[in-house]
């Protein structure tokens, strides 16, 4: 077989390839907001971007609040990915780089690109609806030492409460921890104590799926009530300065 014939050859495959290709790209589904965007925003955005918390203003919990933007304007231009600014965060071209606890995977950023530049269109009626967020309780197989994530100290400068995993601990002003008692579940985000001394509030639960405070009366580290009803952890809370209203968020 002649130079000029292989040439041949490889053109009629190259094109027989591409006449193959077409029909296979036609045939692929168009990107879906509920089927593909809605389970990653789900899992990776609606910890900061719910109802409560509502960071820069933007909402992510349903498409018709991704689709009304926040504090800096639209976050979805339809058709153009490389102008949303939810692109450019999620890619850090717009600093800083969303989501906050790391970075998207190629796959879901590209899942995100071709449904905006595919129009960015509502959910359809027959895409299955975004099931609940489920994140798995995974324990240490070893022995950890627990980062302190609230501190509170007590009116009279008796004592410091230490919000940890599950627990709140306390010690003395030397130091010494005088003891411990059971937290929220998850990480207590929130330490409170009533300006009289008396009471104190911990706050916490499980990111994007509920939220836990505990009030306990100080001098007997006793549970004298517990508050749900929150949708998300509890990141903060304080005591009315008559000790009658507690305010979290």
């Amino acid at each position: 077989m002649t130079r000029r014939e292989v040439l041949r050859s490889l053109a009629a495959l190259a094109l027989v390839g591409s006449a193959l290709a077409r029909p296979l790209r036609q045939n692929l589904p168009r990107p879906g907001f509920g089927r593909d965007v809605a389970p990653i925003l789900r899992d990776r955005c609606i910890g900061c971007h719910n109802a409560n918390l509502k960071s820069g203003g933007l909402l992510l919990d349903s498409f018709e609040n991704l689709m009304k933007g926040g504090g800096h304007g639209p976050a979805i231009v339809p058709g153009r990915s490389g102008e949303s600014r939810l692109v450019l965060m999620i890619k850090g071209r717009v600093a800083p780089r969303m989501p906050l606890g790391g970075e998207l995977k190629s796959e879901e950023i590209a899942a995100i690109r071709a449904w905006i530049d595919g129009g960015a269109a509502p959910p359809e009626t027959d895409e299955a609806p975004t099931p609940p967020a489920v994140i798995p309780e995974i324990r240490p197989a070893a022995p950890v030492t627990p980062p302190v994530t609230a501190l509170a100290f007590d009116p009279r400068g008796r004592f410091l409460a230490a919000g940890l995993f599950e627990e709140i601990a306390f010690q003395d002003v030397t130091g010494r921890k005088t003891g411990a008692v059971k937290g929220p579940p998850d990480m207590v985000r929130a330490l409170a104590i009533s300006r009289d001394g008396k009471l104190l509030a911990a706050g916490g639960g499980r990111p994007a799926q509920s939220g836990e405070i505990q009030i306990r009366d100080l001098a007997s580290r006793t549970l004298v009530k517990t508050l749900l009803g929150h949708s998300d952890a509890v990141f903060a809370l304080a005591f009315s300065p008559d000790g009658s209203r507690l305010a979290s968020s």
